[in-house]
């Protein structure tokens, strides 16, 4: 039997798509994208901070070299809540001036003061289509 005190592994359970359309003249209109991920973790001691990882899910491409031509991984620490007494520990966070149109993966990894967790399993998620997209299904309704 083997007992760790590092987090479980966590469980990225939802994400909510947001368009905000920021007018900042007659002229100029700014459309930005957000999506806010919701993840969970089982853990019995209090959290210290989450490492999300985020990028462009990357499309296969095949060359002679057979290089890893995938973006890079953007990685940011997310400071954890008050502990509320539960093993259960749940958190949200917002990413903006995200692509339109774009398949994204995330996957998420929490510390306590025993270590980290593995990384959670790769979740996707996308983007609301560019102005073209949303034309295109104006059309068809």
């Amino acid at each position: 039997m083997y007992i760790a005190g590092v987090p479980n592994p966590p469980i990225l359970t939802r994400w909510d798509t947001e368009l905000w359309r920021n007018r900042i003249s007659d002229i100029l209109t700014i459309d930005e994208i957000q999506v806010t991920l919701y993840w969970a973790v089982e853990c019995y001691s209090s959290l210290i901070d989450y490492r999300l990882f985020f990028r462009a899910a990357p499309i296969p491409q095949v060359n002679s070299f057979n290089e890893d031509k995938s973006p890079a991984w953007t990685e940011l620490t997310i400071p954890a809540d008050q502990s509320s007494g539960s093993f259960l520990h749940s958190k949200s966070f917002t990413l903006r001036g995200l692509k339109n149109s774009t398949i994204y993966e995330a996957a998420v990894k929490a510390r306590n003061k025993y270590g980290w967790s593995p990384l959670s399993t790769v979740c996707y998620f996308a983007t609301f289509p560019g102005k073209f997209g949303l034309n295109l299904l104006n059309l068809v309704e």
